[in-house]
């Protein structure tokens, strides 16, 4: 409890500093969560900080935008996992620059459909060369372009359909979360409503299930593969 209650501190303490960089935050944040327990273990979110979920906690602890937190998370998990020398340098001197989180999440929103050399590769554009999000989008594009993910199975071929793969990978990350963008946008004189609010926790529990519904077809496929 003491261990939480201190990163959620460094949170707080993080969030008011993320306008020079959002990496420091993002880190915070995934600290928090695996502290937790997870993103949706509702009973341990409830237990330290009365809401059901991360993105409940984004929303109404820090009262900020749930998506964007996540997308905080998720860039600053891979930075740590593949580029952790960019971290340690920026811990000995926050007046570095680093890009924006949107240029890295054009990458890790498509890091289900590469490989982990292309995703580091890439990564490594962005950190050492400076890659634009749009010289990331076509470096990812042109990869994806030419790769092709077969199966067979009774002397029969599957292809995978790359379209809906993507399409279930990004639901819970950028559809829902644009849907609920419009409605904050289109109700926003209205944001206190009772009806408005439960919709907004509903689309934010949408989110949350579709964040953790497991891709089968698309796991069974990718057996078949290997």
């Amino acid at each position: 409890m003491k261990k939480i209650n201190e990163i959620n501190s460094d949170v707080l303490l993080s969030l008011n500093k993320h306008n020079n960089t959002w990496l420091p935050l993002g880190l915070k944040l995934n600290e928090l969560v695996a502290a937790v327990g997870g993103k949706s273990k509702k009973d341990y979110w409830q237990k330290h900080f009365k809401v059901d979920s991360f993105y409940q906690y984004c929303e109404i602890k820090l009262k900020e935008e749930s998506t964007k937190m996540y997308r905080y998370l998720l860039c600053a998990e891979q930075i740590k996992k593949h580029r952790s020398d960019l971290i340690e340098l920026y811990k000995n001197d926050d007046s570095i620059k680093i890009a924006g989180f949107t240029v890295f999440y054009g990458l890790i929103a498509k890091k289900k459909s590469l490989s982990e050399d292309v995703l580091k590769e890439i990564l490594d554009n962005i950190v050492d060369d400076g890659y634009s999000r749009s010289q990331v989008e076509k470096k990812v594009y042109d990869h994806l372009k030419v790769k092709k993910i077969k199966a067979t199975k009774d002397d029969k071929k599957h292809l995978l359909d790359f379209d809906i793969y993507e399409g279930r990978g990004l639901l819970s990350t950028v559809l829902i979360a644009e849907v609920k963008d419009v409605v904050k946008l289109s109700y926003k004189d209205y944001k206190d409503d009772i009806q408005v609010i439960r919709v907004n926790e509903l689309l934010t529990e949408l989110q949350s299930l579709l964040t953790q519904l497991p891709l089968k077809i698309e796991a069974e496929l990718l057996k078949e593969v290997a």
